[in-house]
């Protein structure tokens, strides 16, 4: 079976753009600077593109290789419906216990990969196959000094 790591990032629409914006200026490894058609990403198209706050959607943002050679990265963005019609079909998940030490390791590495200008409100992560652990890190609750203004 096919095996991945995955990270989950729950973020603002300005703190989004913010990140986006340094990391097309300065990409991290494993952070796509390209559409999944080769083009540039350009910061007013996704803006149009983003959904206003608490607009009813789930915008997610995904980092895929492109098969266009080792470490090339391409980037795939979506909209999704997340209104009242759709939540009766969300399971409800158990939240994760806090962690039992400090976070401040995980949190380096996270604004060295792909989150410089600030940081994701909730943090988790998956290995497929496996459960989803989300969130592993809520800022607010773990480091609130780190959230951004």
């Amino acid at each position: 079976p096919a095996k991945a790591n995955l990270r989950y990032a729950f973020m603002g629409r300005k703190d989004y753009l913010a990140n986006l914006a340094a990391n097309l200026q300065k990409p991290a490894d494993g952070v796509a600077v390209v559409d999944l058609e080769g083009k540039p990403l350009k910061i007013p198209e996704i803006g149009a593109f983003l959904p206003e706050e608490g607009a009813g959607h789930a915008t997610i943002h995904i980092d895929v290789q492109n098969g266009a050679g080792a470490g090339k990265m391409a980037t795939l963005l979506c909209k999704l419906p997340c209104d009242d019609l759709v939540r009766p079909f969300l399971a409800t998940r158990k939240e994760p216990e806090r962690p039992k030490g400090t976070v401040e390791n995980v949190l380096s590495l996270q604004r060295s990969s792909g989150f410089p200008k600030a940081l994701p409100r909730l943090l988790g992560f998956q290995a497929l196959p496996g459960d989803l652990n989300f969130p592993v890190i809520d800022l607010e609750r773990d480091a609130p000094e780190a959230k951004s203004g």
